[in-house]
């Protein structure tokens, strides 16, 4: 499908939903976030319906992140809302050890339950959370073909109770880019550094590449991340690398960072002319 197509239809479904719904949008400083964002609000002014966001500040973001989320919001006259989980990262690792793939507390205490708890005395029955997930993003292809899907683009979350729109679901990375590009959004600068946004350093879905960037570009927080790691009477090492299948440590990073650069691994990558 054309981009101009699909932006018509995205547009077409967002003003029809913005008829029914009051809009709450989840917005984390990413890419794909700064998106629905955008779009939701560029609609909404038609409407005339007043758009407000969440970012969940997960005690382990991007040095940087909040502030840029903060100054979009800003910018786009959006009110925002700042959740933070009960206890920070830092606390919830000393007590479970780094998440993992196979057991990935992280996701549901850092950020699904602030969500929630802010939530659950509001009435939902007239609102919906958007989000910027997309099904190109291979990890989540098979989790969406299981969501329950209530209507065009909006599932229903178990674990929130609540209605949630994806008005990216079917775009991909080139649609992406496009829209960037053509609206000129303002991109969080930590993507020329990271290739993303990065709200969260658990370590499941990271790259020893990504932290060796972390570590030379944002010391403070790798070091922090480093002392976690030697707190750690079980040994446990923050990551895995999937290239060599094998355990790796920050310390391992922390002596030699050049060693495992994205000439060997590999970073996320930017739109083009942004």
């Amino acid at each position: 499908m054309e981009f101009d197509v699909k932006l018509q239809e995205t547009n077409h479904i967002i003003r029809q939903y913005l008829k029914e719904y009051d809009v709450l949008v989840l917005f984390s400083g990413g890419r794909d976030s700064l998106v629905a964002l955008d779009i939701v609000v560029r609609n909404a002014a038609i409407s005339g319906k007043h758009i407000k966001a969440i970012h969940v500040d997960t005690t382990i973001e991007t040095p940087g992140n909040i502030e840029y989320v903060q100054k979009i919001c800003k910018d786009y006259n959006v009110e925002l809302y700042l959740l933070k989980p009960k206890q920070s990262y830092f606390d919830m690792v000393k007590r479970y050890g780094f998440p993992t793939r196979s057991r990935r507390w992280c996701k549901w205490r850092l950020k699904v339950r602030p969500v929630r708890r802010f939530i659950k005395d509001m009435d939902m029955k007239n609102v919906i959370l958007v989000s910027g997930l997309r099904i190109y993003e291979s990890n989540l292809r098979k989790r969406m073909k299981k969501e329950n899907f209530v209507k065009q683009k909006i599932t229903f979350h178990n674990f929130l109770k609540c209605l949630v729109f994806h008005p990216l679901l079917d775009w991909n990375d080139k649609d992406i880019c496009t829209y960037v590009n053509r609206f000129h959004l303002k991109v969080n600068p930590l993507y020329q550094i990271y290739g993303r946004a990065f709200d969260c350093w658990c370590s499941p879905y990271k790259t020893p590449a990504n932290f060796a960037m972390l570590k030379i570009n944002h010391p403070r927080l790798f070091d922090r991340l480093l002392m976690l790691e030697r707190m750690l009477t079980s040994g446990g090492s923050a990551l895995w690398d999937y290239n060599e299948k094998k355990k790796i440590y920050l310390s391992e990073i922390d002596k030699d960072p050049d060693k495992y650069l994205p000439s060997k691994y590999g970073l996320c990558h930017n739109c083009r002319g942004l």
